[in-house]
């Protein structure tokens, strides 16, 4: 049965764009709140057991957008629009990219050169 709601919610429209179908990820989140309520249902013994235990998700990757980079003109946009306590924190984003958070996170300030907008790691 909650297969079955499964699969006919995956099949409806999208409420932005009625051209495409729910996707996976939205349908996704939904049967976990379902998974949710009916282990809650189970523990308080209002069921013997979930319906929907053992129901499987849907593969989110492919519908996810591709990552790309930004250009440096739209780099450069949202660092001037941004307020003057976050342009380090873009900077270290922009500069670390890829890195581990810890390297992010142990920038020292004499490190980051805010007039030629470049952090300089320690490698």
């Amino acid at each position: 049965m909650v297969e079955e709601y499964r699969e006919y919610r995956r099949r409806q429209p999208s409420q932005r764009n009625p051209e495409i179908t729910v996707k996976g990820a939205t349908v996704n989140r939904e049967m976990e709140y379902l998974q949710c309520m009916f282990r809650f249902a189970v523990t308080r013994n209002y069921i013997a057991e979930s319906p929907a235990a053992g129901v499987r998700h849907f593969d989110e990757r492919p519908e996810r957008p591709a990552k790309r980079m930004l250009s440096v003109e739209e780099e450069q946009r949202i660092f001037e629009a941004a307020p003057p306590y976050l342009r380090v924190a873009i900077i270290l984003l922009v500069q670390t990219g890829g890195r581990r958070y810890s390297e992010g996170l142990s920038l020292r300030w004499d490190q980051v050169d805010l007039e030629n907008l470049v952090v300089h790691s320690a490698d």
